[in-house]
């Protein structure tokens, strides 16, 4: 884990604040707040990538954004567990977890519809410290919309903070886990998912993301294992892959039926309108606690 805030959650937040720079029409994710998020610097690089003569400069869809087919997952897969929480919401779920949150503006872009329903977000405690002293300055973004729970997933027991916290056990519970099991070890994600199933009960939902091995042309295995070289090279190593076709059962040892399994291809019909493509070594399951 890093020493301080973690840097690919703010490049991760610049990827949503950079797709708010394209038209309306053609956005897959509509994230006003994220750019609030940014350090400077980043601002700096957000208004070059999305300034009218870069894109010009670019060629076509996948050059407008040099970061290509991976952002355009980003945007996919925040959108699709947007859309989850929207359709938890409306199913009865009673509260919401969210597991290294990061820079998450979920609690504020969809306030009217989780009305009265607590909003825990669990992270690791410097990301989610400079988070608090952003937000602190926001004064339109009000703190007490999030129950805020410092930890470390790797050497803490989240549970217990959690419930310390507030959390009511065996209440229907959405959990997301977005961007965070392929830093950690296979034991500690299995645990987490045995966890999650203990403290929700029957009903509870969770939607992760989860890395899984190179395939395809080996261009994109040689590509995809400089990403995650990249990855260790900044302090946030990547330690746990999931093969896709393992998912359901790895699963269902650990509490949760699989009910959809989402890749790039995927994503990219739903929301790419045919237009966009999306391309990223991460696919995203939606799973109920039994």
């Amino acid at each position: 884990m890093p020493r301080g805030p973690s840097l690919t959650a703010e490049w991760v937040c610049l990827l949503r604040a950079l797709e708010r720079s394209r038209p309306e029409p053609q956005r897959i994710l509509d994230d006003p707040l994220a750019v609030r998020f940014l350090r400077p610097s980043l601002r700096l690089v957000l208004r070059g990538l999305a300034a009218p003569t870069t894109r010009r400069l670019l060629p076509g869809e996948l050059g407008y954004l040099p970061t290509g087919l991976f952002a355009d997952f980003v945007a996919a897969r925040h959108r699709y567990i947007d859309d989850a929480l929207v359709a938890a919401v409306g199913s009865g779920i009673r509260q919401v977890v969210l597991l290294g949150a990061g820079y998450d503006t979920r609690a504020w872009r969809f306030a009217a519809i989780l009305g009265d329903r607590p909003v825990w977000e669990l992270d690791f405690p410097p990301t989610q410290a400079r988070k608090r002293r952003i937000l602190a300055q926001q004064r339109d973004l009000r703190q007490d919309r999030v129950r805020f729970v410092p930890v470390d997933f790797a050497n803490e027991d989240f549970a217990e903070r959690l419930v310390a916290a507030g959390f009511e056990r065996g209440h229907r519970t959405l959990f997301i886990w977005e961007g965070v099991s392929m830093y950690l070890d296979e034991g500690t994600v299995a645990h987490t998912l045995r966890v999650l199933h203990a403290l929700g009960g029957p009903g509870s939902v969770a939607v992760a993301d989860y890395w899984h091995a190179p395939l395809g042309h080996p261009a994109w295995v040689t590509a995809q294992r400089f990403g995650a070289r990249l990855f260790g090279a900044i302090g946030e190593p990547l330690r746990f892959q999931l093969d896709r076709v393992r998912a359901e059962a790895f699963l269902a040892r650990h509490g949760f039926h699989l009910d959809e399994r989402v890749g790039s291809k995927s994503l990219a019909a739903r929301y790419g309108q045919g237009r966009r493509l999306l391309y990223a070594p991460l696919f995203l399951t939606h799973a109920t606690a039994v």
